[in-house]
């Protein structure tokens, strides 16, 4: 009897002390919702949008590093086409042989 006694003593004390630390949070908050208001981020959406410019120079750079960028991506794809075969044999029987008989008829 005296552990469960014990237990629950120890178990109330506990309870006193997580009661205390809700009590220290709860002020918190209200500390926050005092400086803040009650929502945040109501406040972020009243604020006026930015309009971002960039420079034309900046524009340029941007050019040249995208144009950049697809030629490395078009170099990619010839060395790819090129690679031991014919590229321009590549195509489906069926497409050969209809492209045969319009070469005929023109």
């Amino acid at each position: 009897m005296a552990n469960l006694g014990r237990m629950l003593r120890q178990l109330r004390e506990e309870r006193s002390r997580a009661q205390k630390e809700l009590d220290r949070l709860d002020e918190a908050i209200a500390v926050f919702e005092r400086l803040v208001g009650a929502n945040p981020r109501a406040q972020a959406r009243v604020r006026p949008a930015v309009n971002r410019k960039v420079s034309a120079a900046t524009r340029r750079k941007m050019s040249k590093a995208q144009k950049a960028r697809w030629a490395k991506l078009r170099q990619g794809r010839a060395d790819k086409d090129l690679s031991g075969r014919d590229w321009r044999r590549s195509g489906s029987p069926k497409r050969k042989e209809a492209s045969r008989k319009n070469r005929r008829l023109a």
